[in-house]
């Protein structure tokens, strides 16, 4: 950062490592101030959903999907904000729109609107799919809050294990 402040990437970053290390309102600012510099730089906007949601800040991070819905990747954070703010009907209403029109997700982000929709057992299913395909997101799931939930299973530390992130 103190080489290249206004690198988008490098911004975005640490607000997302301030995400995975639980610190939500160093993210907020983060990402904020990232959002400020790069309005349109599209892994903030998600990430910035995230900590939006973990504050409980639910309708605002709403809003934030609906600016773009036709992205698939959006579809599934807006289905993963209307179950974890509490509205597993609209949830699965937008996870079936977005699959209907998107039919090949990310496993690992489809996990994460299974997760906090609490069908764990979908969830690690996706997961072991997304580990046997190589989906590069897998190498975030150790960090990522979304799968707190699930960090006790048995297959979810066998997955870890895999992954060599014992």
């Amino acid at each position: 950062m103190n080489l290249d402040p206004l690198s988008a990437s490098l911004n975005w970053i640490l607000g997302r490592n301030y995400y995975f290390a639980h610190k939500y309102d160093s993210a907020y600012e983060q990402l904020k101030k990232t959002l400020t510099l790069f309005p349109d730089y599209w892994y903030t906007i998600e990430t910035f959903v995230y900590v939006l949601l973990q504050r409980k800040n639910y309708s605002e991070a709403i809003e934030w999907c609906k600016k773009d819905p036709a992205n698939d990747y959006m579809g599934l954070i807006l289905s993963y904000a209307y179950a974890v703010s509490g509205d597993p009907i609209k949830a699965k209403k937008q996870l079936e729109k977005t699959l209907k029109e998107f039919p090949q997700p990310d496993f690992p982000m489809l996990a994460r609107v299974c997760v906090s929709l609490k069908e764990y057992d979908q969830a690690l299913t996706l997961l072991d799919k997304a580990y046997a395909l190589r989906q590069i997101d897998m190498y975030l799931i150790n960090a990522d809050p979304a799968f707190d939930p699930i960090r006790s299973d048995s297959r979810f530390k066998a997955l870890m294990r895999k992954m060599n992130f014992e």
